[in-house]
């Protein structure tokens, strides 16, 4: 249940370009992890976009309205050294917003 609440807080962040548009507790339970940038940072890969995006150039465009059902399949988890590995199957195939096409 954590992770699925973490993926959906994420995707809501993501597709809102808003970091904050999250579940109360994310930012407390999440680290903070580099900026979401073009740049490399010398913190861990694992790192890197563990918090949502808020620049359009990734991913989902403009921030809109999405409608639809998006999927998340957890097919493994398992414990590793420092905490956990997750392999998730993200099904967006039923997510749109309206627009021209």
């Amino acid at each position: 249940m954590p992770l699925r609440a973490y993926l959906e807080s994420h995707r809501t962040g993501d597709f809102t370009l808003d970091p904050d548009n999250v579940y109360p507790g994310f930012h407390r339970a999440v680290h903070p992890g580099p900026p979401n940038t073009d740049k490399f940072p010398d913190e861990p890969y694992e790192l890197w976009y563990i918090q949502p995006f808020s620049d359009p150039r990734y991913g989902f465009g403009p921030a809109g309205n999405f409608y639809g059902n998006e999927y998340f399949h957890i097919l493994d988890l398992a414990p590793v050294e420092r905490g956990w590995r997750a392999y998730v199957c993200d099904g967006t195939y039923n997510v749109f917003r309206a627009g021209e096409d």
